[in-house]
Parts: structure tokens; C-alpha cells; sequence
């Protein structure tokens, strides 16, 4: 008789479970088509807008590498003149001082490494260095970027990247495309 107790126990308790787990998903239902979508507070808004630009600044830079001996000073003197010497041109040219930055500036010792004799390998020996020196310059008048592309070549530029066009101020492109949508 126990058993058949604890049988039908087991029986109710299932049975309450599941009449509560559906009274439960039935109330959910129920509460959810009761409130509207109007009653939130939100504000929802999309839209969409093109702005053509067209560039108004190209982008170059210039570095001057140069490589000697031993003698550091003589190195940075030599590559210092060439690369001031290509920022006064530029200056000149009108690029105001904001639109030249240095990118980089980097010295390096240039290794000799000499033959190993029985499993023995001597350290290397430093022969000399070499200095690399890198700015960017933002020209804005574009009818000035062949003359400043050339003459910082004849002035010691020694490797030029560029020109890479870009908007200048894109907040105003973006102001007028949100405008627009």
C-alpha cells in the first residue's frame, strides 16, 4: 500500500508541476500582448546620407638616409643639414610649419662579421652606422607638389613615399552627410 501511496504522490506532484509551469508560460503570453509597444519610451529615427568630397591635401614622405664610418656626429650633422635644408624648401614653398612633422629618426650600427676559424666565431665588429631621418609633409596647393617632390630629391631626400590624397577635415563631410539624411 505504500507504494501505490508514493505512486500517486509522485503522479500529483508531476500533474502540480506541470499545471504551474503552464500557468506560468500562459501568464507571460497573457502580460505581454497587454502592454503596448506605445507605452515604452523610446524614439527610434535611421537614415541616410552621401556626401561626395573631393581632396584637398596630399600626403608625401621624405626620409634621408645616410651611412658612414664610426664618427656618429659627423653622421647626424650631415644628415641634419640635408633634411633642413629640404624643410626650408618647403617652407618656402608656403606648407606652413604644422603640416611637417618627423615621422621617425633612427640610428643603426652596420656590422662586419668575420669568418669563424675551428668553432670559433669572433663578435662582430661595428664598421659604421647609419641614420635615417623621416617627415610628413601635408601640402595643400597642388599645384606646388611636383616642385616640392623633385627639389627634396636634389636636396638629399633619398627615399620618397606619396603623394596619398585625403580630406583634410572630414568632420565637415560627416556634419553635411547627416545633414543630408
Amino acid at each position: 500500500m505504500a507504494d501505490a501511496t508514493k505512486k500517486y504522490l509522485n503522479i500529483a506532484i508531476i500533474t502540480a508541476l506541470l499545471v504551474f509551469a503552464y500557468s506560468c508560460f500562459d501568464y507571460t503570453k497573457t502580460y505581454s500582448k497587454s502592454v503596448e509597444p506605445s507605452s515604452f519610451r523610446s524614439f527610434t529615427t535611421s537614415g541616410e546620407g552621401k556626401v561626395t568630397a573631393i581632396p584637398d591635401v596630399a600626403n608625401f614622405g621624405f626620409k634621408v638616409v645616410t651611412e658612414g664610418g664610426r664618427d656618429i656626429s659627423s653622421l647626424q650633422e650631415e644628415n641634419t643639414n640635408k633634411m633642413n635644408k629640404i624643410i626650408e624648401f618647403v617652407k618656402n614653398e608656403g606648407v606652413e610649419a604644422k603640416d611637417i612633422k618627423t615621422e621617425n629618426y633612427r640610428i643603426e650600427p652596420r656590422y662586419q662579421r668575420s669568418e669563424c676559424k675551428e668553432f670559433v666565431c669572433p663578435p662582430p665588429e661595428i664598421v659604421g652606422y647609419t641614420i635615417n631621418q623621416a617627415i610628413v609633409v601635408k601640402v595643400r596647393d597642388f599645384d606646388k607638389i611636383g616642385s616640392i617632390l623633385s627639389n627634396s630629391v636634389n636636396l638629399g631626400a633619398n627615399s620618397v613615399s606619396g603623394p596619398s590624397f585625403a580630406i583634410d577635415d572630414m568632420e565637415v563631410a560627416r556634419s553635411e552627410a547627416r545633414d543630408e539624411a
